[in-house]
């Protein structure tokens, strides 16, 4: 870091970081009951955001992973009883390492019926 660079790590809530990862996963998360939360992307991987052109190949979509690790730093599980074209975030597999989509679209940058019910059973329902 420079002189002029500040770091916020210290004072984030969740912290989102590149790091090599070794072995087949492609991304990981800390859980509670640590009060900060860790993402870290596998910087050996290739990211890309959304399903806008031109998405390389191979890549993997950052804020559908962002999303489901995030689920998994609330404590939120796999979703194993879901059927597979609902395509949830908290799907165990959304892509293969090749990117290939495992279920249908990819990209999951919302919550689903079936990841609500799991936070509402995990928390309590939002009045919002």
């Amino acid at each position: 870091m420079g002189s002029s660079d500040t770091s916020v790590k210290s004072q984030a809530n969740i912290v989102l970081q590149f790091l090599p990862i070794p072995g087949p996963h492609v991304a990981s998360a800390t859980a509670p009951p640590s009060p900060q939360v860790e993402l870290t992307f596998d910087s050996g991987e290739i990211w890309a955001k959304g399903d806008t052109p031109p998405r390389p190949q191979n890549s993997l979509d950052l804020h559908s992973v962002a999303l489901h690790l995030i689920g998994h730093a609330i404590g939120l599980r796999h979703r194993g009883n879901v059927p597979a074209n609902l395509g949830t975030v908290m799907n165990k597999r959304l892509v293969d390492r090749n990117g290939n989509p495992v279920v249908e679209g990819i990209t999951k940058t919302s919550l689903q019926t079936p990841d609500i019910i799991l936070a509402e059973t995990k928390y309590r329902p939002c009045n919002n």
